[in-house]
């Protein structure tokens, strides 16, 4: 299995030109003599990165500064293409106008599900993945999402869980309440507290605190019981300005660079506990 991860990972790093090719052609325009992102980049000597607070184990802010599986890969990037991080904290509601304003340089680890639609003309390359389910007080009588029938629901504002909740109206108007919370970490603390029953939130996060407290909480199944339940799927993605090709391409090709040589999968075994990147 490994031989043929590392195979897998070799004939991506050979692709990546093509790859590279097809995300600068979604975009408005393409690198050209205008294009000076990547050598403002390097006479600035840093990458001035979007990156959402309260999400862990993909990305967090403490009084250290930046953590979490996003921080750390991007850190490294940096350290490969020769200049310095520098993390804004950016809500993904601000993120897409933070970045046509020019206060950063690219939105890290942001869904292109909740981000980015068909009219979007963004260059993004997704490079790891997750999906929406329902994490529960393993105490709860909660086996099961008919069981959530007349109980409170908490989701994370803009989330792709919270479209899929607003979408499923039947299983929406069963519940007593739905409340919205920032971020996940108050989406969690909303659960501990008894606010609500159930939280919707990405499986990333919901997993890790399964694995911190294997005691406290529970993922509901899917019919099967083998496998957490899907509400949504998120793919997650560095997305840069249309006419920033140039830049696009040095930090997609130092990723591609970091995928291929297994850094990346280090760093998500290390966070979220198993390799979730899409590249494999």
């Amino acid at each position: 299995m490994k031989k043929t991860a590392k195979l897998l990972r070799l004939a991506f790093l050979l692709l990546f030109p093509v790859l590279l090719a097809a995300c600068s052609a979604s975009g408005a325009s393409s690198s050209s003599d205008t294009d000076s992102s990547w050598q403002d980049v390097q006479s600035a000597g840093k990458l001035v990165i979007g990156l959402e607070d309260g999400f862990l184990p993909v990305s967090d802010f403490d009084a250290d500064g930046a953590r979490g599986f996003a921080a750390e890969s991007a850190l490294e990037l940096c350290r490969r293409l020769g200049v310095e991080a520098e993390f804004v904290e950016t809500a993904p509601e601000d993120a897409l106008t933070m970045l046509a304003d020019g206060e950063i340089d690219c939105v890290w680890a942001g869904s292109k599900t909740v981000l980015l639609d068909d009219s979007s003309d963004e260059l993004s390359y997704t490079y790891f993945q997750g999906d929406q389910v329902i994490l529960c007080l393993a105490s709860a009588e909660i086996r099961n999402i008919a069981d959530l029938q007349g109980l409170a629901v908490g989701v994370k504002t803009g989330s792709s869980g919270q479209k899929e909740l607003e979408a499923s109206t039947a299983f929406r108007d069963s519940l007593s309440a739905v409340t919205e919370y920032p971020d996940t970490q108050s989406l969690k603390a909303a659960l501990d507290a008894g606010e609500i029953s159930a939280a919707v939130m990405e499986d990333l996060s919901a997993a890790l605190c399964c694995r911190e407290s294997p005691d406290v909480y529970a993922i509901l199944p899917d019919d099967t019981g083998t496998a957490p339940m899907a509400l949504a799927h998120d793919d997650y993605c560095t997305i840069f300005r249309s006419g920033d090709a140039s830049l696009a391409a040095q930090v997609e090709s130092a990723l591609g660079g970091m995928i291929a040589d297994g850094t990346l999968t280090v760093y998500s075994e290390k966070w979220f506990g198993s390799d979730r990147l899409t590249a494999q």
